[in-house]
């Protein structure tokens, strides 16, 4: 782009030619609640589907203290007491990473689909010392993008604290009277259900917000990448030529099409 291009207001929208450079150069439009989403959904579901196993393993877990302790002495083995800090270890450690790594691969696969693919671009690993000017850097922050991403994240705190508090409110009689039932199964049946419940609504929160954030994300990405008069007509004298080299040729073809038919006489023997 010119200097010329700076100065000139940007006012059509950018072209498909422009579209397709800038994909080539790793700039989409893309979603950033869209990965999010894509992986709470698959954290809650494997919440909900592996709920047994994940009772079992927490019940487990909070038992293994008690099998240190031996029977008639203080004194506890150091092998015995290796393999149950290991034991616990591995409980603990699929507990964890089981959801963490599905969310992971969720977010990436998401990420790679709403970007219409893996873009990989040296363009954007390239040092700029442009990124490090303090003029560009707050016209970045009041800049459109960043107030719309303001706005959601404002929007989406407040739904999730309102409906975080409603579920607390729900299950507040329960887990008031969840320790007087004097066994851990109700403790942790109780946890389970209300961190299924939160997960599930968080879901909810997330995919409708994704939902908005895809089609916003796309309209200030063309807005961003908008075009001015200069810019248009140098592309589409780059992609088919001169303005005055395509009307000359335009000429000469309706001078043809319109003139008489020439006739064709045989060659003489």
């Amino acid at each position: 782009m010119s200097k010329n291009d700076d100065t000139e207001e940007k006012q059509l929208p950018p072209s498909q030619i422009k579209l397709n450079r800038l994909k080539r150069e790793g700039q989409v439009a893309h979603s950033k609640d869209v990965p999010a989403a894509a992986s709470v959904i698959v954290i809650s579901g494997f919440l909900i589907l592996a709920h047994s196993w994940i009772y079992q393993s927490a019940s487990s877990f909070f038992d293994f203290p008690l099998t240190i302790l031996p029977e008639h002495t203080i004194i506890v083995p150091k092998d015995r007491l290796a393999a149950t800090l290991y034991a616990a270890a591995d409980q603990v450690s699929n507990l964890i990473m089981a959801p963490l790594l599905l969310g992971l691969a969720a977010a990436l696969v998401s990420a790679i689909i709403d970007g219409e693919g893996l873009l990989m671009s040296m363009k954007n690993m390239a040092f700029d010392l442009g990124k490090l000017n303090p003029a560009q850097g707050l016209k970045n922050i009041f800049s459109l993008s960043s107030l719309s991403e303001f706005l959601k994240g404002l929007v989406k705190c407040i739904v999730m604290l309102i409906t975080g508090a409603a579920t607390l409110l729900y299950f507040m009689n329960a887990l008031f009277w969840a320790p007087l039932c004097g066994v851990a199964e109700c403790a942790l049946g109780l946890s389970a259900s209300v961190t299924n419940t939160l997960m599930v609504i968080i879901a909810i929160i997330l995919v409708v917000t994704a939902g908005f954030d895809i089609r916003i994300s796309r309209a200030l990405f063309r807005h961003e990448h908008r075009m001015t008069k200069t810019e248009a007509k140098r592309e589409q004298k780059e992609m088919y030529g001169s303005p005055e080299v395509r009307s000359a040729r335009h000429r000469i073809g309706a001078e043809i099409r319109s003139g008489p038919p020439s006739k064709v006489t045989p060659d003489k023997k």
